[in-house]
């Protein structure tokens, strides 16, 4: 979308990111019985933001004393930071990973730069609400899923929202999760791949000498 607002006179189409949406859905979520807050670990805080999403958890963990903090990552933590999460699930497999969003009442998506920002779709397939920046496709899916938008570095309205989140009843909450499931829904790969097939045959019949038959299809059988 950036690039195409740069480059207004390109007649560009955008097909989003998806997931495998059944690899993380599992039927009748219910709001945990205890706060648990998840996020994606990474020592890229420049972009990523992880140290926003860590003070977030330690203000709001001053009035949620129960309050469970989880993460997950392809590299370990410091000693300092590892002390800050209750949980850490180094390299999880996606079955692993989906059990990880499914167990927590909401995600954090602090970032201060994305391109897009999958987690926020992954932790929605799980039907769990997020609470992050507008940036990637954060405003986007965030605002539509009933999650919680917060400004970049603001890590007292991340915990605020935290706290807001773990306050709710279980009925609003399973609103949230319902309407974050319901986005998930809609960004799957069969979805993103059907529409990137149809602009490339709609590319291919616009240049003339391209052989491309409507008949066959542009990938394989799978």
């Amino acid at each position: 979308k950036r690039i195409a607002a740069r480059h207004t006179e390109a007649q560009g189409q955008v097909v989003a990111k998806a997931i495998d949406v059944d690899a993380f859905f599992v039927a009748g979520r219910k709001k945990p019985d205890r706060c648990r807050i998840g996020v994606m670990w990474s020592d890229d805080f420049a972009k990523k933001g992880t140290d926003v999403a860590i003070r977030a958890m330690e203000i709001a963990k001053a009035s949620l004393p129960e309050l469970t903090c989880v993460a997950y990552g392809m590299t370990q933590p410091s000693a300092v930071f590892q002390k800050v999460f209750d949980e850490f699930h180094f390299c999880p497999t996606q079955a692993e990973l989906a059990e990880i969003y499914r167990s927590c009442t909401a995600w954090l998506f602090p970032s201060r730069f994305e391109g897009f920002g999958l987690p926020i779709l992954e932790a929605m397939a799980s039907g769990t609400p997020v609470i992050g920046t507008p940036t990637g496709a954060g405003g986007d899916l965030i605002s539509r899923g009933e999650g919680c938008l917060v400004a970049i570095d603001d890590s007292k309205a991340m915990a605020g929202a935290i706290t807001r989140l773990a306050n709710e009843t279980p009925d609003n909450w399973k609103q949230r999760s319902d309407s974050a499931l319901n986005v998930a829904r809609r960004a799957r790969w069969n979805d993103a791949t059907d529409k990137f097939e149809a602009i490339a045959r709609e590319c291919c019949f616009s240049i003339p000498n391209i052989p491309c038959s409507p008949q066959q299809p542009l990938h394989g059988d799978d």
